[in-house]
């Protein structure tokens, strides 16, 4: 296959992020940066 086609290989990580019950609407960015902006604590 290497031998006749193109490839790119990508690679990716499997991103762990421990979090409480009581903190609301927080999402998993692809790239692992925390965003806050629309975050609260129930």
């Amino acid at each position: 296959m290497f031998d006749d086609v193109a490839v790119i290989t990508v690679a990716h990580s499997t991103v762990i992020w421990p979090m409480r019950t009581n903190v609301m609407n927080f999402k998993l960015h692809p790239t692992a940066s925390v965003r806050m902006k629309n975050v609260w604590k129930d």
